[in-house]
């Protein structure tokens, strides 16, 4: 038998080095020894007992960073090899909120992973990453190079920090992006046409909580390009609309509403229900209705909805496949 060097390094297995890539990042040593965690992986960092990230070429280190948490990754920077590593690794977070600080706030967060810092004033920023909380100046050092599903922004300030977290939504990558706030500052500024013209192009689903700003015109725009395949955008909604605008956007793509009928010199399909009511275009000037309308495979719906009103509620679906549209139709939907 071939005996074995005792001076010869270890070969850690994958489960080892699976326990241990959540902890090279100890602050406490420049060499990136690992200290003990509370679990059932737990690492003994004494006597240099430690998973050597720095001894791995640079093609092994990029998969593991992309398991690890954000806050271990920006300790990697220190390091200036680690650093390049860092910038250059993509990696996805799941869930990402930015919100203000307040009783509120914390209690809508049903799992309580905020933890409240005594010096936190009311409106302060506050950022939960998959279910952790981290300082706000997280924000552009986390975002520039991580690929989110869910974005939501929940604000009610309009300081200059507030603004430079809207102006990086033009630059994040995110899959499902959902704005609310309670100040008319964003509404009237920030959501404007450029904007939702942006975000159409780069997000597939989009939730508004007021689009008041937003014109017949490049709605219209963007329904062409949600179809042409310019516009990334696949399902958008917004609470607040301007129903005028709304109304002249249903004509530019041929659809009319009079005699509280929808028309059209297309083949469509409407759905219309009402509090009082579950029957086909019934409408009253005092009984809101929501609406679904089928145009091929894109869906329309207006919910609360009376036409006589200044505001309402609106969005549209760009349904890819028969499954997703024959379940979109479904007669439970609007009973």
């Amino acid at each position: 038998s071939t005996s074995q060097n005792p001076s010869a390094p270890s070969v850690k297995s994958h489960g080892e080095v699976d326990g241990k890539y959540n902890d090279f990042m100890s602050s406490n040593s420049k060499n990136l020894s690992a200290s003990a965690i509370n679990s059932h992986r737990e690492v003994d960092g004494k006597d240099n007992n430690f998973f050597n990230i720095l001894g791995l070429p640079n093609e092994l280190i990029t998969p593991i960073f992309s398991h690890l948490l954000p806050k271990d990754r920006l300790r990697a920077r220190v390091n200036k090899r680690l650093l390049k590593v860092e910038l250059e690794t993509k990696y996805f977070i799941k869930k990402m909120i930015i919100g203000e600080f307040s009783p509120q706030f914390e209690e809508r967060q049903s799992d309580n992973t905020i933890n409240t810092a005594p010096s936190r004033r009311p409106y302060d920023l506050v950022v939960t990453i998959d279910g952790h909380s981290y300082s706000p100046d997280f924000i552009p050092r986390t975002t520039q190079n991580a690929s989110i599903e869910y974005l939501r922004i929940e604000l009610s300030g309009n300081d200059v920090s507030h603004r430079e977290v809207y102006n990086r939504i033009k630059i994040i990558d995110v899959k499902m992006l959902d704005l609310r706030f309670q100040n008319d500052y964003f509404s009237r500024e920030i959501i404007v046409d450029s904007f939702f013209l942006d975000i159409a192009k780069r997000i597939e689903v989009a939730t508004i909580d007021k689009c008041l700003n937003i014109t017949a015109e490049v709605f219209h725009q963007v329904y062409k390009g949600m179809i042409d395949g310019s516009c990334k955008l696949r399902n958008f909604h917004t609470y607040e609309v301007n129903k005028h605008q709304c109304n002249l956007f249903l004509q530019l793509i041929g659809i009319s509403f009079a005699d509280a009928k929808f028309r059209s010199n297309r083949d469509i399909e409407v759905y219309g229900f009402g509090f009082q009511c579950n029957s086909h275009y019934i409408y009253s000037s005092t009984n809101p209705i929501h609406f679904r309308i089928f145009d091929g495979k894109f869906e329309i719906f207006l919910n609360n909805f009376v036409f006589d009103g200044i505001e309402g509620e609106f969005g549209f679906v760009l349904h890819e496949t028969e499954e997703s549209l024959w379940e979109a139709k479904k007669p439970e939907r609007y009973s």
